[in-house]
């Protein structure tokens, strides 16, 4: 009876110390639907465990920006240029210093990357009406090599010569881009058949 109150107890003890850590604001944002249990990997590479904002009005702003809040209750604003990545539930984000990629697909040969991004222009109003402005959002993707520095976009110009030479090393992509059966609409297949391709 004493042996199990004094398991009892430790592992009460430990319950605590464990969410005893997780500071008031922390457990309350954690039940927030704007935000997710995910990470940050720093510029060291060391992965740390907390909150990201994710708010689906503003979906666009997590390729350039995102809020983290770290265990303790500490929320800042992180760039690309400051971390590797972050990613919470199956979402996988990457950077280049400058932008935030989320991985479509991670192959063994390459893999593929999208960034979304927004273009906001104003049209003038007529008489005595204000002007209006509207916005567009457009999803780019991109093929990057583990051993390449720089994420390559999908494009549709030059989609051909582009990128039958980029998948040069497998014969029967490069017949069908050559062929145009494989357009840039088709990148997805491509990178999937090229992380198969003999």
């Amino acid at each position: 009876m004493m042996k199990s109150t004094i398991i009892l107890t430790l592992l009460m003890l430990t319950i605590n110390l464990t969410y005893g850590q997780e500071s008031k604001k922390y457990l309350k944002l954690k039940h927030n639907l704007n935000y997710r249990e995910g990470y940050i990997l720093d510029s060291d590479s060391i992965l740390i465990k907390g909150l990201i904002k994710d708010n689906v009005m503003t979906e666009v702003k997590k390729y350039s920006v995102i809020t983290f809040v770290e265990i303790d209750g500490t929320k800042k604003k992180h760039y690309p240029s400051g971390i590797k990545g972050f990613g919470y539930s199956s979402h996988k984000f990457v950077s280049d210093n400058s932008l935030f990629y989320e991985v479509e697909q991670k192959g063994r040969r390459v893999s593929l990357y999208k960034n979304l991004s927004v273009s906001t222009w104003s049209a003038p109003g007529g008489p005595g009406m204000p002007s209006t402005t509207h916005s567009t959002s457009r999803e780019d993707f991109y093929v990057k090599r583990d051993n390449e520095r720089t994420f390559k976009l999908v494009k549709r110009k030059n989609f051909t010569e582009e990128f039958s030479e980029y998948f040069k090393d497998c014969e029967e992509i490069v017949r069908k881009i050559l062929a145009k059966e494989y357009t840039h609409k088709d990148i997805k297949k491509i990178v999937s058949k090229y992380n198969h391709c003999k």
